[in-house]
């Protein structure tokens, strides 16, 4: 079980977007973590072994508790049903008191769009009994 999780499309979107955020949580004894919902495959920058390397040292950072990287392709992440059962299972797993994610209404990249919709839909479904 963990306090806070966050999502983002890639590795390092929570990072850049609430890095500041879970590592000022982490100091008030938060548990935190990330779940990246792809390996960022596509990246303008970098490689997959690269970002992995990044992933590990920032966790370190930001002292998380998880780190949850899911095997939805980069530049397809899409409000699926497959693709929620993927994030309700982190969420069921995880159980956190707080979700963080994209605001769905002001994300250029459609990943970042998908991710916010599938998250939040994920969260509801997820606390339903069947």
């Amino acid at each position: 079980m963990i306090d806070v999780l966050a999502f983002g499309a890639h590795p390092d979107d929570c990072e850049l977007s609430m890095g500041g955020t879970l590592l000022k949580l982490k100091t008030l004894n938060y548990k935190t973590g990330i779940c990246d919902l792809s390996k960022g495959e596509y990246s303008t920058y970098g490689s997959v072994r690269s970002r992995e390397k990044e992933v590990k040292k920032a966790s370190q950072a930001l002292g998380l508790d998880e780190r949850v990287t899911l095997d939805i392709p980069d530049g397809n992440i899409k409000n699926t049903e497959e693709n929620r059962l993927k994030v309700m299972e982190v969420i069921r797993r995880l159980k956190p008191r707080l979700v963080f994610s994209f605001y769905n209404r002001s994300m250029r990249h459609p990943d970042h769009y998908h991710c916010a919709q599938l998250v939040r839909e994920s969260c509801y479904y997820s606390g339903l009994s069947k």
